[in-house]
């Protein structure tokens, strides 16, 4: 196999690169003052192609790390770091001990994009790779490195179960002083919003309920040391098959605030609780309280649509249930209205009759609206959710739908996963229960027997022929459940509640 003295020679040019360099000493890589003629060096793309084949297909690590700092010999390596840099994105990271190579995009969050990385340890030992996942951000990842510090010093267990930043780098542009942050962490398979149930046999439930577990486990340890996450969604948790599901993205996270107070609100509008905001005009200002209480919303509510809701759609298609599921879906999935804005406008400056017909909704469905009002859109989108006992009603008709098709124990455990999600979307938030009971509640699903349970169908008739008492509590089974949730909240340390 050729080496690296065989590639083409590496060209100097005229002019400063725009190469960062850092200090890896601390762990946390900085920007270090230094003067940019000392390295003038460009990494042709002809020379990134060639190294790329050359890791991709060696055999020997040491010569992989050899033989790539030997390519890079004119560049002062000690104590100091690289990035190479093609098309404005990343393709090497280079450090004092380590080589970042990143291979290829695997998705894009609302702040930043997302990449695969191999990690190759740069010593005389046994060189390790690593998958990573390499996060590139226009805001620096400081303010979540400080919520891994606290979580690290604090959680007693359950990191596992969150996703820890690795390191954090700059990347600074000196031709113009622009900054690109970068964020390691390990590599998942993918979000929750991204797994195919079809693939997951007879018993997808029972294959996803332990992942579930995890993160519950995970946000749990959050509200243990006093954290909220404050965006917790189908995107915000990350499932593998092998090793623990995790909570991931902690940008917004923040100590839980003082009940009662008031402050940004950055939630995913979908998933928020509607009771963080006091009235409708706080809601289009992102502007409420987020305590612990709505994070277990959004928890439901990504149970309800990105786990329940999901299954529902692929397993309808895979048993031919399409039609069925979609009627019925009609009744659990929030309707959405999209109001025009003539600008892309503030608050303050929307129209009377905008503001009007806004508030007429907000007000049509009481604890049940929340507003999508970015500040780059041109159209104000309201999401209306059906009450939480009619998405519970039709969500187990449609989960009947598959009783032939799935075990009785699996149809057993959806539903009490629908109820277990029914219960965190109160509208109260005295009435919601914390992380605590929530991971306790899941585990006794999990491990729930085989029981007899009545069977329904579904009528197109006649709908309400087919609910039966297990669908719709009566008013007594309410209140029994209302007083052992009273219980449970006992157990778990006292919640910070917003009062209205």
């Amino acid at each position: 196999m050729n080496n690296f003295h065989s590639l083409p020679p590496l060209s100097v040019p005229s002019s400063p690169l725009n190469t960062p360099i850092w200090d890896d000493s601390s762990g946390v890589m900085t920007l270090v003052n230094t003067n940019p003629e000392k390295y003038k060096f460009q990494l042709s793309e002809e020379h990134q192609t060639a190294i790329l084949n050359r890791l991709k297909n060696a055999v020997n690590p040491h010569q992989i790390a050899d033989n790539f700092l030997e390519s890079l010999k004119c560049l002062d390596f000690s104590g100091k770091g690289y990035c190479f840099k093609n098309d404005n994105h990343p393709v090497f990271l280079v450090f004092k001990k380590c080589l970042y190579i990143l291979q290829e995009n695997i998705g894009n969050g609302s702040t930043s994009k997302v990449s695969e990385a191999k990690k190759l340890i740069i010593t005389r030992d046994t060189p390790i790779k690593d998958k990573l996942a390499i996060k590139e951000a226009d805001k620096s990842f400081s303010p979540e490195f400080r919520t891994n510090q606290k979580l690290r010093s604090k959680a007693q267990s359950g990191l596992e179960c969150i996703d820890m930043l690795q390191s954090i780098q700059v990347i600074t542009n000196t031709s113009n002083d622009s900054n690109t942050y970068i964020g390691v962490y390990e590599k998942s398979e993918k979000d929750f919003s991204r797994i195919d149930y079809r693939d997951f046999g007879v018993n997808p439930l029972s294959r996803i309920l332990p992942k579930i577990q995890d993160l519950a486990v995970g946000l749990k340890t959050l509200h243990a040391v006093g954290l909220v996450h404050r965006d917790i969604k189908g995107l915000n948790c990350l499932m593998n098959s092998i090793g623990h599901a995790k909570i991931t993205d902690l940008e917004y996270a923040m100590e839980e605030p003082k009940a009662g107070s008031e402050h940004c609100t950055p939630t995913t509008p979908f998933y928020a609780a509607p009771f963080i905001w006091t009235n409708f005009i706080n809601k289009l200002k992102s502007f409420g309280y987020q305590g612990k209480e709505s994070d277990v919303f959004s928890f439901g509510r990504m149970l309800q649509h990105d786990i329940i809701g999901k299954m529902l759609n692929q397993l309808g298609e895979k048993y031919s249930y399409k039609d069925q599921v979609v009627e019925l879906r009609r009744h659990i999935d929030p309707k959405i209205h999209e109001f025009p804005k003539p600008e892309k406008l503030p608050v303050k400056k929307f129209s009377k009759e905008l503001l009007d017909a806004l508030n007429k909704v907000d007000e049509k469905s009481p604890g049940l609206v929340t507003f999508s009002n970015s500040a780059d859109a041109i159209t104000v989108i309201a999401y209306v959710f059906p009450n939480r006992e009619d998405s519970l009603k039709y969500t187990k008709l449609a989960i009947d739908l598959f009783s032939k098709d799935l075990g009785q124990d699996e149809i057993l455990k959806w539903n009490q996963l629908a109820e277990l999600a029914h219960d965190l979307l109160a509208s109260d938030p005295v009435h919601i229960p914390c992380m605590e009971t929530v991971f306790k509640r899941l585990k006794a699903i999990t491990s729930e027997p085989i029981e007899n349970t009545k069977k329904r169908s579904f009528s197109s008739e006649d709908e309400s022929d087919s609910i039966t008492d297990d669908v719709v509590p009566s008013k007594k089974k309410l209140k029994s459940e209302a007083d052992i949730l009273s219980e449970q909240r006992r157990e778990c340390s006292t919640p910070k509640i917003l009062t209205f």
